[in-house]
């Protein structure tokens, strides 16, 4: 699901959530923090889509998505909005 987040991140924003020259400046940005949330980018990304695909790349497993059926409940309450 971690990966799932980052391709749609880069397919919401043009870019990758993190980035760098090497591998482990991509590292150093991922351990540095959470990205910038996709509507900083975009501005017509709802607020509870931000938060769905941060909570895709989390740093912590127990912060994200437990299962591909949780994530499908959440987009299911978000078309709902």
């Amino acid at each position: 699901l971690y990966s799932a987040g980052a391709v749609v991140y880069a397919l919401l924003t043009g870019r990758p959530p993190y980035s760098g020259e090497t591998a482990e400046e991509v590292l150093d940005a991922i351990k540095a923090g959470p990205p910038k949330k996709p509507s900083s980018f975009v501005r017509k990304i709802p607020a509870r889509f931000d938060a769905m695909v941060l909570k895709l790349l989390a740093p912590s497993q127990a912060d994200r998505y437990a299962s591909p059926e949780q994530l499908l409940a959440d987009f299911d309450t978000l078309s709902e909005e």
